[in-house]
């Protein structure tokens, strides 16, 4: 190995031993402190330092090219070894960073766990989300109230429609969203039976609105909360 790294060396020259002051044959070591000392020597200039950077990657591969051709030295096959081993653990992190980022950032930490999952976080919707949310909590509301039995069975589903969406646009899973959504209209259903039998313990048989209205209530309401608040 050519002692130091003499700065008379060419630096525009392609061949990667003489740029990195190298003699074929070197050991793994020798091309790192090669590469490190000239880093080190042309400081921060980038175009410098990315011919280091592919001078240092070709001796490598250069090595463990002769390796599988069965001519190389001892030094150099132990050079080759580590290097494959550093090519290996860089496919695996670029692999697993890969996976994460088709997920998103905020998709990624949320599934990290499945107690994260199943439990879901509360806040209000910001911008225009609420704006919309609002005006459709508004319209299911007044729909509910001026129709009849028959289209109570069609609003409901539309609004556990909108609360699974609204879910899964602020980044809940698809399967946490449907879950909470649907545990959501169970809950309002059976507050909606309670208010029943209150209204008829009250008032009889003379309620303005039809069991199914009455019923379905607390279920828009929740609902209408759930598209609201949970994230």
């Amino acid at each position: 190995m050519t002692t130091g790294l003499d700065s008379s060396l060419n630096p525009e020259s392609q061949d990667p031993y003489e740029l990195l002051g190298l003699d074929q044959g070197a050991s793994f070591d020798e091309v790192q402190k090669a590469r490190d000392e000239k880093l080190k020597e042309v400081g921060e200039d980038p175009q410098a330092r990315a011919r280091i950077e592919a001078s240092f990657d070709r001796v490598l591969m250069a090595s463990l090219k002769q390796r599988q051709q069965g001519n190389l030295s001892t030094a150099a096959e132990n050079a080759s070894k580590k290097e494959e081993v550093i090519a290996n653990n860089s496919s695996l992190t670029t692999g697993v960073n890969s996976l994460f980022s088709r997920f998103g950032a905020k998709g990624a930490t949320k599934s990290s766990t499945g107690f994260i999952n199943l439990v879901p976080s509360f806040a209000l919707v910001e911008g225009q989300g609420l704006l919309v949310r609002f005006v459709f909590g508004l319209i299911a509301f007044a729909l509910l109230l001026v129709t009849n039995s028959a289209s109570v069975d069609l609003i409901l589903p539309l609004c556990l429609l909108g609360t699974l969406i609204s879910q899964i646009k602020r980044g809940r899973p698809v399967v946490s969203s449907l879950g909470w959504s649907v545990v959501s209209l169970s809950i309002g259903l059976m507050l909606g039976s309670i208010l029943y039998k209150v209204c008829i313990s009250q008032y009889g048989e003379q309620l303005i609105f039809t069991h199914d209205q009455i019923q379905a209530i607390p279920a828009v309401l929740i609902l209408w909360l759930a598209s609201l608040f949970i994230d």
